[in-house]
């Protein structure tokens, strides 16, 4: 019998690499990744060298920017964690100075309407490197610069591939594969974590972050009420709950919100079944409300306009209430 011989590709994902089986390259993100719920990158792909002058320019500009602005990117709180510590591991860990430099780019460029072509090639070229090194870095004992690098990628993750305008929709369920890897890194030593310098993570909510407008509780009531018109078991109910959550309690739970959902809830998602984008618009809201952490709050403004332009006001008047609010929310964050 004949063996139909394997076509080998160099362009997979690291993933399947690292596996050994055959990637089927599709972006954001491989089937392969999907599948195992697994944060998907690809090698990059190299480009005009940079010469040591200008690469020395540019980590000069980016840690700059760090140090004064995209250290500010998840919370007041972990400010001064991730614009002296961070740094002072990054001193020993390249791969963390890697993801630094690749968050920082990847700043630089969203604050311009033409994102640069050199700060999107450092981001990408800095965030690939760091998450080739992760990799490796996971079995050995650095864990707290583990932990910094995985939660700085995962933002870049997020935000790169918009600035290359592709979908918000794929790139913001990339975060479910992240968090189950960084949870990983916790779980390996969790004491370390919630009495060391990352302690400032895992802090609690202020009062002042729970309070939800009335606007966002007539649309969680409306969005219930919708869901009750729908066909099928009650499976969307927690999903929803856990969103509501996202309003009422913490606007910061949104960012973990995808890993709560229902196992079911990233393939409706990814088959345009109407009514789990109508779920994934409110998310796209509460992100929008994140405004310490602008790169989840400009993915989520990016997710309301793709979603707000996909028909959802067809299905029905509430529908086009739901598509409405969302885009007065997304307008007044903006």
């Amino acid at each position: 019998m004949r063996i139909k011989p394997h076509k080998k590709t160099r362009k997979g994902c690291y993933c399947c690499k690292r596996r050994r089986v055959k990637c089927d390259e599709a972006k954001p993100s491989c089937s392969n990744c999907q599948d195992r719920e697994e944060a998907c990158h690809y090698p990059y792909q190299k480009s005009e060298p940079v010469s040591l002058n200008e690469k020395r320019q540019l980590e000069l500009r980016l840690s700059h920017q760090w140090c004064t602005e995209t250290c500010r990117s998840f919370t007041s709180q972990q400010t001064v964690l991730l614009r002296d510590h961070a740094i002072e591991q990054a001193q020993s860990h390249v791969f963390l100075m890697d993801a630094i430099f690749a968050l920082s780019a990847a700043h630089l460029a969203s604050k311009t309407t033409a994102a640069p072509k050199a700060l999107l090639q450092a981001s990408l070229r800095y965030h690939t490197d760091a998450v080739s090194a992760l990799q490796a870095a996971v079995e050995s004992s650095n864990l707290e610069a583990v932990f910094l690098a995985s939660i700085l990628t995962m933002a870049t993750s997020v935000v790169l591939p918009l600035l290359h305008g592709e979908s918000a929709a794929q790139c913001l369920l990339h975060i479910q594969g992240f968090l189950k890897g960084v949870w990983t890194i916790i779980d390996l030593n969790p004491d370390a974590f919630l009495n060391g310098p990352c302690a400032s993570m895992f802090g609690q909510t202020s009062a002042q972050e729970c309070v939800a407008s009335v606007e966002d509780l007539e649309a969680m009531r409306r969005l219930r009420e919708l869901r009750e018109l729908q066909a099928g078991d009650q499976t969307y109910d927690r999903t929803i709950d856990e969103l509501e959550l996202c309003f009422t309690r913490n606007r910061k739970r949104a960012i973990s919100w995808v890993k709560k959902t229902w196992p079911g809830f990233i393939d409706a998602v990814c088959n345009h079944e109407p009514f789990a984008l109508l779920v994934l618009l409110h998310w796209a809201v509460a992100l929008c409300g994140l405004e310490e952490m602008w790169w989840a709050k400009y993915a989520g403004q990016a997710l309301v306009e793709e979603l707000a332009n996909v028909g959802l006001e067809s299905q029905g008047e509430e529908w086009a209430a739901a598509v409405s609010w969302a885009k007065d929310q997304a307008a007044q964050t903006a």
